[in-house]
């Protein structure tokens, strides 16, 4: 697996990159970032910890339609639990603690409210 991709070019194609060395299919939502407070709405906390995130991409889903070469059903009719993956692309200015993976694992619905969101750390 090649990491360097991260230090060579941009950040979301580098995330393109590395789903494709890993044969990962993905059905990709956008090329735009977003900002963390969209994205985790009300787990979202207006300080210094929340500040250091920079950009947020919802890059794209996983789950059997992108499997099968077929589109993913509207990402934002998710209203329940999602039979699948949802990948979030975050880039951060530098990381001091555990309270942003705390807020990802808490994240709930991008796309509307009530939807689960799980989110692995690495």
């Amino acid at each position: 697996m090649k990491l360097n991709y991260f230090k060579e070019i941009k950040f979301l194609p580098a995330i393109k990159a590395l789903l494709k060395e890993l044969n990962v299919p993905v059905n990709y939502i956008s090329d735009e970032p977003s900002t963390a407070k969209e994205i985790l709405d009300y787990t979202y906390k207006d300080n210094e910890t929340f500040q250091l995130i920079d950009d947020v991409y919802f890059v794209g889903m996983v789950d059997d339609a992108a499997f099968e070469g077929n589109d993913s059903f509207d990402h934002k009719k998710i209203n329940s639990d999602y039979d699948g993956i949802l990948f979030f692309g975050v880039e951060l200015t530098k990381r001091e603690n555990s309270l942003l993976p705390r807020a990802w694992r808490r994240a709930r619905d991008y796309c509307k409210k009530r939807a689960t969101v799980r989110v692995r750390t690495l």
